[in-house]
């Protein structure tokens, strides 16, 4: 069979021809639509090119690539991002670790100093860890405890600029809790005080001058001084403005000439800081001794006053101790025996020759009826030497006191011997 419109061969049965699509039924008519339609000019669609249906395919094929390509690059980025920054938390973990037990390694052979830096290594790998912060803080003492220790050797022999240098390698660093105990120890360290002077002027006491550089700290220490290596006492100290004033009482001797050697150490919240120095003991002269006044308001103990001068020079001897007295008493005319002394204290201001504490001296004296006109003349005679004995530039004063009934005011407190004397010589027995 054969279609009847372009003569192409057609299987037996087929409603249309494979070739053109005419009707090729053998038996009626060609449904209606299909034969109105057909009585239009037909023109058969042209077949698609082979290329571009390869094309559309490809393009297809392009597309569902890109996709792929999208999501794949995504999901490995993300594996990889996991893979890497676990990685990073692993080998912090492994840091970590490996920082504290070489400290704890350190610490246990005694190297508290290599602790303290490893302990300080883990703490910034792992910020705010507790237990590492606990265990560089305790290194850390343990640390400064040692260089206390090597550093106060030392000082001992006086090797301040290795003891500076020693203080110096202490693992403490801004922010520490130790950093400002550090600065200090540095400044005290920093000092490296020297004996300038020894002044055995006023033998038994001994004054010193320490020179230092810096060393604010200083200012706060105590002083220590051992003589012969026996410790002395201590009866004054200044530490200001890079000297320190000190003087001390040394062992008292008639040997004239005697090297004594000695060592004052500052004494700081943890350093003893020892300085060498000698002298020489003076050459001794008699001092001219003058009672002045004696105090009987607490007795049996007695307070007595005395001018102490230099023979040659006529000026006052200062910086007495009980050391430099020895005082005897004889009751009724009988043995003179010893008598203890309890103190000694100089009444001059040591800062100024000139001025000083002074003492107030009442005198007193009696005009009644029973005293005889002889016996005041007596009485006015010694009362006037002792106010032309008063040392009135050190600060003596005195008044003039008289009674009989009545107790009369003669003079009132003053350093003027003028005034004194004329108290005195108004004194009369006959109740003025």
């Amino acid at each position: 069979m054969f279609c009847t419109n372009c003569g192409q061969p057609i299987e037996g049965g087929a409603a249309f021809c494979p070739s053109c699509g005419a009707w090729a039924g053998d038996a009626g008519s060609p449904p209606q639509s299909y034969t109105q339609s057909y009585t239009q000019p037909y023109t058969q669609a042209a077949a698609p090119a082979p290329g571009a249906r390869r094309a559309k395919k490809a393009k297809r094929a392009n597309t569902g690539f890109r996709a792929r390509f999208a999501v794949i690059p995504a999901g490995a980025l993300i594996a990889l991002a996991a893979i890497f920054f676990g990685g990073r938390a692993l080998l912090g973990v492994i840091r970590y670790n490996s920082a504290m037990s070489g400290a704890a390694a350190a610490a246990s052979g005694g190297d508290y100093a290599g602790a303290v830096e490893l302990y300080r290594s883990a703490l910034n790998i792992r910020q705010g860890d507790g237990r590492a912060a606990r265990a560089l803080t305790d290194s850390q003492e343990k640390a400064i405890r040692d260089n206390i220790s090597e550093v106060q050797a030392l000082l001992n022999d006086g090797q301040y600029d290795k003891a500076y240098k020693l203080g110096r390698e202490l693992p403490i660093i801004e922010g520490d809790d130790a950093y400002d105990w550090h600065a200090g120890y540095l400044e005290c360290l920093k000092a490296r005080p020297r004996i300038e002077t020894v002044d055995p002027a006023y033998f038994p006491v001994v004054s010193v001058t320490v020179a230092y550089t810096g060393g604010a700290e200083l200012e706060g220490a105590s002083i220590g001084v051992a003589e012969d290596g026996s410790q002395a006492q201590v009866v004054s100290a200044e530490i200001a403005g890079g000297t320190a004033r000190i003087a001390f009482a040394a062992r008292d001797t008639d040997i004239e000439a005697e090297n004594r050697e000695i060592a004052v150490s500052i004494i700081t919240e943890d350093l003893v800081i020892p300085i060498y120095g000698s002298y020489a003991t003076p050459a001794f002269a008699d001092a001219a001794l003058t009672l002045v006044t004696t105090d009987i308001s607490e007795y049996p103990t007695v307070r007595a006053y005395f001018k102490v001068e230099d023979r040659d020079t006529g000026e006052r001897v200062r910086n007495l101790l009980i050391s430099s007295f020895e005082i005897s008493e004889s009751v009724a005319g009988g043995a003179y025996l010893a008598r203890e002394v309890k103190s000694a204290k100089s009444l001059l201001d040591a800062g100024d020759g000139d001025a000083g504490a002074g003492i107030n001296i009442g005198l007193i004296a009696d005009k009644s009826d029973s005293i005889s006109a002889a016996d005041m003349a007596k009485i006015k005679q010694v009362m006037a030497q002792f106010a032309d004995g008063l040392q009135y530039k050190q600060g003596d004063k005195a008044e003039v006191l008289a009674f009989d009934s009545i107790v009369q005011q003669m003079c009132t407190y003053t350093n003027n011997v003028d005034l004194l004397k004329n108290g005195i010589g108004n004194m009369a027995t006959d109740g003025m």
